[in-house]
């Protein structure tokens, strides 16, 4: 009698936890989470179905319930600021909860160190200045952009593959012991420290626009993307990502020397706005090279056996060599002289271009290109309803086009009744990144413009 009044007890016990009423303070919260249903996503179970939280319609969000969710989404959209989350408590009873979704509110804080089993968690575009995630050994991406983060623990998170926390205000960084971490976008906080070595895993970084005084880049044997620009960075000891790096970016760091000697995967370098004398990728795989306004440049070599090409019509540059008053020699590769008609190489007057196996053979260089920037303003950007062409000087448009960012004509105009300037409605165009290209009797060019709605 004494064993079935305890299984009884157990089993009431048990009823009335998993009936338990959670407390949710935020309405907001409390409102998107009893509007679940099987059909708008909010929450999802264990296999990805869309499920209902509230399955007993009594308007409040019980234990038993929360605990048959797996992914919930309580984002919001950005411009829509009405039913806005400000408080997620409540959410450490989703204890199964994979993923979670709530980008876009007025959350300040957020702990869920007690959700043990989280995988996937989107907290972007809040108000957070803390964030409680440790002891989430399985968590693979945090997204946590857009916030107003001074510090972000991510020790142990030993499963962590993607971490976005770009936007903030983080001092520090500590990325040490993370040994499954590939992609990291830190750029635009206020970073002073750092610590990425021996991470071998990592494959992409972005940590411009901070304050970074040095880097150490030892052990980092998969890195093959790293973009430094904008740190107070004086010089960099590139040698550990000499034989796997192809897009590196220092610009605007005081950087006085820069060695890519046998870089032969490297394709991308930026190094405006440095204090370098002169930049040698003759025994690298560089195909692009930015380099405008730097003070101190007085020689450029990109002659390496390494075509390069410019697509002006898709605004592509293999070269930028602007603003560069020191400058007096180029060397590049026969034929690559023709990439230099998009830059204004030649400011100073005194540049002389040079090909052949010594770099010894003066080019005669051609009339400069037909630039969008000399001839015309495009205005308002961003354009909602119109965008306006003006033109600097008389000429005679004979046609444009607007094309999306994967190259499709969306819209054209033949023999434009064009004067001084042009209103085009761009009013039916989705919101995004296009291009205006325009063809008249001088040339053809084009330019990027964004429409928002």
């Amino acid at each position: 009698m004494k064993i079935i009044t305890y299984f009884l007890l157990l089993a009431l016990f048990s009823l009335g936890s998993s009936a338990q009423i959670i407390t949710i303070p935020d309405a907001a919260f409390k409102n998107k989470l009893l509007a679940a249903s099987t059909s708008n996503g909010i929450a999802k179970n264990s296999v990805g179905g869309s499920i209902k939280i509230d399955i007993n319609n009594n308007s409040e969000i019980e234990v038993g319930e929360a605990l048959s969710v797996s992914q919930l989404d309580v984002s919001t959209a950005t411009n829509n600021t009405i039913n806005d989350i400000y408080d997620l408590e409540g959410i450490q009873n989703f204890l199964n909860l994979k993923i979670l979704n709530c980008d876009g509110n007025q959350i300040t804080s957020l702990n869920l160190n007690n959700l043990i089993l989280l995988e996937n968690i989107h907290c972007g575009r809040n108000n957070i200045s803390s964030l409680n995630i440790n002891g989430l050994v399985n968590l693979k991406s945090l997204f946590c952009y857009y916030n107003s983060l001074t510090s972000l623990n991510v020790n142990g998170l030993t499963n962590l593959e993607t971490l976005f926390c770009q936007n903030n205000a983080i001092s520090t960084l500590d990325l040490s012991g993370l040994n499954n971490i590939k992609y990291v976008l830190c750029n635009d906080n206020q970073l002073t420290n750092f610590n990425i070595a021996n991470v071998t895993s990592l494959s992409e970084i972005v940590c411009a626009n901070n304050n970074l005084n040095s880097i150490d880049l030892s052990g980092l044997i998969n890195l093959h993307y790293l973009n430094i620009s904008n740190n107070n960075i004086t010089s960099i000891n590139l040698l550990p990502i000499a034989s796997i790096i192809d897009y590196l970016d220092c610009s605007l760091n005081p950087i006085s020397s820069i060695n890519v000697t046998n870089f032969n995967l490297l394709t991308y370098l930026g190094m405006n706005s440095t204090l370098v004398s002169s930049i040698n990728c003759s025994q690298s795989g560089v195909t692009q090279l930015f380099c405008s306004d730097n003070p101190n440049l007085t020689s450029i070599n990109v002659k390496n056996n390494v075509g390069s090409t410019s697509d002006p019509d898709m605004l592509f540059f293999a070269f930028r060599f602007d603003n560069l008053p020191l400058l007096t020699s180029i060397c590049v590769d026969a034929g690559e002289e023709n990439n230099l008609a998009y830059t204004n190489y030649n400011s100073s007057g005194n540049v002389i271009i040079y090909t052949g196996p010594t770099c010894s053979t003066v080019v005669t260089m051609k009339a400069a290109a037909f630039e969008f920037s000399n001839y015309f303003t495009l205005y308002p950007i961003p354009a909602q309803n119109t965008l306006t062409i003006y033109a600097k000087e008389p000429i005679n448009i004979q046609s444009f086009a607007i094309y999306n960012n994967v190259g499709q004509v969306i819209q054209t105009v033949s023999n434009p009744n064009f004067n001084t300037s042009n209103a085009i409605d761009v009013s039916q165009l989705q919101a995004g990144h296009y291009f205006i290209k325009i063809i008249t009797d001088k040339g053809k060019t084009t330019a990027k413009f964004i429409k928002i709605k």
